[in-house]
């Protein structure tokens, strides 16, 4: 086997097997729900973030050099690539599956590239006030999917019922009253 190809493992001893099964079950627990949530976020079935996490770690243990990273989706990148897509084929069709695993393999490409030129410095070009700004927008951007998805904002269409009530509008009005109580109880403020 050449020295390169699971290089990780050189130097492993069979005793510490227990702890390391242990370590990848707690490891297990905690990524697998975060996998599942990150494929929903790049808009792909739940599976596949299983899937990536898999294959992610497979090839790390084969070709990284690190035997303690663990390499899975990222979603803080999911909605980033979830909008790129999206602009261009609708979410949920073959279409935008293909162009998801287009993208994917050309991502894939551009790393192995900038892992063979040794080009990895150019990431120290992204200073930290850029990079804190990023993830907060990401954050940001994921809350406030996650809160369209529960109906706490977004446009809600009003529909008249026999008596000419507007149901929508009580709804809204609803919604609103529990995000001001959601609020005041983070903050223990007025809205």
């Amino acid at each position: 086997m050449p020295a390169w190809l699971f290089s990780s493992l050189q130097g492993y001893r069979i005793a510490w097997l227990p702890r390391d099964l242990i370590a990848g079950l707690m490891l297990a627990a905690i990524a697998i729900p975060g996998q599942l949530a990150t494929a929903r976020l790049a808009g792909m079935p739940p599976e596949t973030g299983l899937y990536a996490f898999a294959a992610g770690s497979l090839a790390f243990a084969a070709f990284g050099a690190n035997r303690f990273m663990s390499v899975a989706a990222d979603s803080t990148i999911a909605p980033i690539f979830a909008g790129a897509l999206s602009s261009i084929a609708t979410i949920g069709t073959a279409h935008y599956t293909n162009l998801a695993i287009l993208l994917a393999v050309l991502v894939g490409i551009v790393l192995l590239t900038v892992g063979l030129l040794r080009a990895g410095w150019l990431a120290t070009l992204l200073s930290i006030p850029v990079t804190t700004g990023f993830l907060a927008g990401i954050s940001i951007h994921i809350i406030v999917g996650e809160l369209r998805r529960t109906g706490y904002i977004g446009h809600q269409t009003c529909r008249q019922d026999r008596k000419g009530d507007h149901q929508g509008d009580r709804r809204e009005r609803g919604n609103l009253g529990a995000s001001a109580g959601t609020r005041t109880g983070f903050t223990g403020g007025p809205p």
